[in-house]
This record gives C-alpha cells, structure tokens and sequence, in this order.
C-alpha cells in the first residue's frame, strides 16, 4: 500500500514571546490543518439532515405561539416574544455526548424536560419562528475563533455553538436562545459578534 508522508521543518526559528493579551484572531504560531471535507456546501447539507424538525407543535408551544399571535401586533414584537420564551423560560443545560454532541432531541424530548443546549434552545426557536410565518434558520458559529473560520478549511469540527437568523421585516435578524434577560425589541437586543457563520442549510456555497 502506498503512502504519503508530508514534514514541515523550521529550523534555527526565533522565540515566539505570546503576550497574555494578543486576540486569538492572530496566529501566532505556525500551524497546519487537514480536513476531509470537499467544501463548506458540503457541511451545510451534512447538519441540514441532523437539523431537520417538522412535525405539529407540542401543546405548549402551540398554546404560546397563538397567544403571541393573539397579543402583539407587529413582526418584531412577535419575533421577540418567542425568543424571550426560549431563553427565560427554557433552562440552558449543556451535556455534549453520544450523538446529541451534534444533533438536537427531538422537540417534544425538550419540552418534557424543560431544559435543553444551544441546539435544543435553536430548534424551538426555529420551529416556533417558523410557524408564525417568519423565514428562520441554525447558524453554526464557534464562540471563540468565529473571526479566523474563513482562514480555515471546512469541517465540522470548527463549530462548538448554534445561533438563530430571521427574517423580520426585511431585515437579517441574529439571536441567541441560551442568552436570557435581555430586554429590548428585536432587532436592538444584544448580540455577541461571533464572526463567520455557516446557515443551517442545503444552499449556502460559503461561511455567512
């Protein structure tokens, strides 16, 4: 069987003195990366299979969408009020492991328990947009390198956070379910910059 054998050498290389304080977006020392994926396309579908909820809404959640439905009149005010139903009253728990490291529980799983991580949070998010009427999607991000992942090849492996985009009068909306308290109106809540992003979605070509 062949085989190839790649070696990077540095030779009489000088000291690398890392300041406490330099910001992870600059790479201070040489590195290397493999991936066996073809593109960021590609990685798109592989999480829109593992993001895919349908299906009726639980009772609970049936019973808050007409009641936003019923109480607020404008599309913002109605896209806030689910979010804030997801991060107040959803506790955030996070156990990465086995199967669910990636793939949410299933909607009904999260209601029972009441509890949920970023990706069981995204989904009611989601699903709950959704049924409203609004255009709502997963992003993938990564809360710490977001800002280098166009300097990176694709993987899955560079994502360790889900965030919600929407539509919401025409406007690109981002959001954060396992945030909580925030206060405001969609879209002037606060929310963290985490850089490049993937949609959650068999269409984008590139990183958001």
């Amino acid at each position: 069987e062949e085989r190839s054998v790649y070696s990077w050498k540095i030779e009489d290389a000088s000291a690398i003195i890392l300041d406490a304080n330099t910001p992870s977006t600059i790479d201070v020392f040489p590195w290397v990366q493999f991936s066996d994926w073809p593109s960021w396309a590609a990685v798109a579908q592989w999480a829109s299979d593992l993001y895919e909820i349908s299906g009726e809404l639980p009772p609970v959640l049936r019973e808050k969408v007409d009641e936003i439905l019923a109480t607020t009149g404008n599309s913002a005010e109605r896209a806030t009020k689910v979010l804030e139903y997801v991060q107040d009253s959803i506790r955030y728990v996070s156990i990465p492991v086995g199967p669910h490291s990636y793939q949410p529980y299933p909607v009904t799983h999260i209601m029972d328990r009441q509890y949920g991580d970023c990706k069981d949070k995204s989904s009611l998010v989601v699903l709950m947009l959704r049924e409203i009427g609004f255009d709502a999607d997963f992003v993938l991000v990564n809360s710490e390198e977001g800002q280098t992942l166009d300097r990176r090849l694709p993987s899955q492996a560079a994502f360790d956070h889900v965030i919600v985009r929407a539509i919401i009068d025409d406007q690109e909306v981002w959001m954060d379910p396992t945030d909580s308290e925030e206060g405001g109106v969609l879209p002037d809540r606060y929310m963290e910059n985490f850089g490049f992003g993937l949609v959650v979605s068999p269409a984008p070509e590139s990183l958001t």
